[in-house]
């Protein structure tokens, strides 16, 4: 049915169980209370359990009638319209997460290949494991190529707290950050692009070492895009 005009006073059903029994058969169909003065609440609790509006028998006219059912069509249409568009949104989110997940997965994959080639490669070149034979240069190559490989390594980690964040299983690893030392790090990560741009940034902390309980790999993330 396009509406449905309920009676809460049929002969084999009475109140709101009969509101719920017409909402099970027909769910999709806008329902209209009709009730005596006497069983306004009754009416009002079938409006909060789905029915779309009431009226007073006794105060019912064509037009107010018409009215009713129109705005009670046209808002069944809306609510049905919006359900629809909360599951596709729904869904978007659950592929997002799982998108996000495989991603981090596989970058985290990626970056561990990487981690463990570019000492070998150091090796290999004779510069040892750990760069320690290359010139002063050539260390501080090494060391931003290390620093960024570290930060992509928690960038990875973060992402993988965003798909448990959207679980409802994200956790904070919280701890004393000094944020001068994070600071500097973060400045370490950018030696080269801003080598290669002729731009120099200096980092001025005075006198005090200011520190905060944070997640230290999350307030880095947050450092770096600000610089």
């Amino acid at each position: 049915p396009k509406v449905v005009l309920l009676d809460l006073n049929v002969t084999d059903s009475g109140g709101l169980d009969t509101a719920r029994r017409v909402r099970a058969a027909a769910a999709e169909a806008p329902v209209i209370v009709l009730t005596g003065l006497d069983e306004r609440e009754t009416a009002l609790q079938a409006v909060h359990e789905g029915a779309q509006d009431y009226l007073i028998k006794t105060h019912i006219d064509s037009h107010m009638l018409e009215r009713a059912v129109r705005y009670a069509i046209e808002r069944q249409r809306l609510t049905a319209e919006l359900r629809q568009s909360l599951k596709h949104v729904e869904e978007l989110s659950r592929l997002k997460t799982q998108l996000v997940s495989l991603v981090s997965h596989e970058f985290a994959n990626a970056l561990t290949v990487v981690e463990c080639a570019l000492p070998l490669l150091m090796d290999t070149a004779g510069a040892g494991p750990d760069a320690s034979r290359l010139s002063e240069e050539g260390r501080s190559l090494y060391r931003t190529i290390q620093q960024n490989v570290d930060a992509l390594d928690s960038t990875a980690r973060n992402l993988l707290q965003l798909g448990r964040l959207e679980k409802g299983r994200f956790s904070l690893n919280l701890g004393r950050v000094e944020l001068g030392a994070l600071a500097r790090k973060c400045l370490g990560r950018l030696q080269l692009p801003c080598a290669q741009k002729a731009l120099q940034i200096d980092l001025d902390l005075g006198q005090d070492r200011f520190a905060v309980r944070a997640d230290a790999e999350a307030l880095s993330v947050v450092v770096f895009n600000l610089l």
